[in-house]
């Protein structure tokens, strides 16, 4: 099997496997009258989705190499395709494309990913949105670097808790620090000017006597995946600290940093 044919082989098998998964009375497209059955045909997924049932199968079979993004929404939120099945339903419908966040669902955290970050102590580890807004961490976040909840709800953002004065005590570096988060914040924001959450960040960025600055001079970047940072602890001094950001499904982010194990 080439990697076309693989392709094609998982995008018909998630979305038979999902139609499987509903009836005609679950989406809405069956009368009181018609007698209740299980699964979903083409043609009724080509009905609710608002295209031809030619259409709607080649599309199923990874015909059409260019879908329009609009239609993938809602082919994804009409057959309530949600988490990581909905990243994959993008990845492999529209191939070479990454998924943009105009097509996530906002999620909180799962009770499984809670259950990692209390795993993860003492190495602080945070969950974030695609924004950088602070959903989910541990203690050891608190320990390392400051309480999220001390800060009011529309506040709790990792960019722009970097341009307080907890954060220039906590790390060396600040500022570069900052300048770089900056940079990442406008390659997202250019992928996607039109996020709301994006928005907001930009605009309370713009707002900022300090990051406004920044926010005007920094060129585009590429986030990091493992980096290091120095930081300052009240009782451990001065140590440098490997960390990773990596993706999570639903258009979450996930922050680990590794503190030293021995501690005196």
């Amino acid at each position: 099997m080439t990697g076309e044919e693989s392709r094609r082989w998982n995008l018909r098998s998630l979305l038979t496997q999902q139609r499987a998964r509903l009836t005609p009375q679950s989406v809405g497209l069956c009368d009181h009258r018609s007698r209740p059955r299980s699964g979903l045909s083409q043609q009724l997924a080509a009905r609710l989705i608002g295209v031809t049932p030619r259409y709607y199968g080649q599309l199923e079979r990874g015909q059409i190499r260019t879908p329009d993004r609009s239609l993938l929404r809602a082919v994804a939120d009409q057959l309530l395709i949600e988490g990581a099945d909905r990243d994959l339903f993008f990845l492999l419908a529209a191939p070479g494309c990454a998924v943009p966040p105009s097509c996530v669902k906002d999620r909180e955290p799962t009770i499984a990913e809670y259950e990692f970050l209390q795993r993860m102590e003492p190495n602080p580890t945070a969950i974030m949105d695609r924004a950088w807004n602070v959903l989910a961490y541990n203690a050891a976040v608190v320990e390392w670097f400051a309480d999220p909840k001390a800060l009011p709800p529309g506040q709790r953002n990792a960019v722009l808790w970097l341009f307080s004065d907890e954060a220039a005590d906590r790390i060396l570096g600040v500022s570069a620090e900052r300048r770089s988060a900056v940079a990442r914040l406008r390659t997202a924001y250019s992928n996607c000017p039109t996020d709301p959450l994006l928005q907001k960040l930009v605009a309370q960025l713009e707002a900022h006597p300090t990051a406004s600055v920044d926010w005007r001079q920094q060129a585009a970047r590429v986030s990091p995946v493992v980096y290091v940072r120095q930081l300052r602890h009240p009782r451990f001094g001065i140590c440098c600290v490997p960390a990773i950001t990596a993706a999570l499904p639903g258009g979450l982010q996930i922050s680990i940093h590794f503190v030293p194990g021995q501690r005196s």
